[in-house]
């Protein structure tokens, strides 16, 4: 068997037409494709977090949650 066959054995298309693997199991499992997906942004990124929303000072102002202040303190 080649490793083509293997490889068109092991795929199969789901019903948007979009390509899944097997995993490791054997099946097709959300959690299995978490993981995948998972392990394969942590071999981009190094194990680093990517924080592209807080380069510029407006976009952190932007996504930032919560502002607290000395006026929000209760006395």
């Amino acid at each position: 068997m080649s490793a083509a066959d293997a490889l068109d054995r092991n795929t199969r298309t789901d019903d948007m037409g979009d390509t899944l693997r097997n995993t490791a199991a054997g099946k097709n499992t959300a959690a299995g494709l978490a993981a995948a997906a998972a392990s394969d942004v942590d071999e981009i990124t190094g194990h680093r977090r990517m924080r592209r929303t807080r380069v510029a000072d407006w976009s952190r102002r932007l996504t930032r949650e919560t502002r607290l202040t000395v006026d929000d303190l209760i006395w």
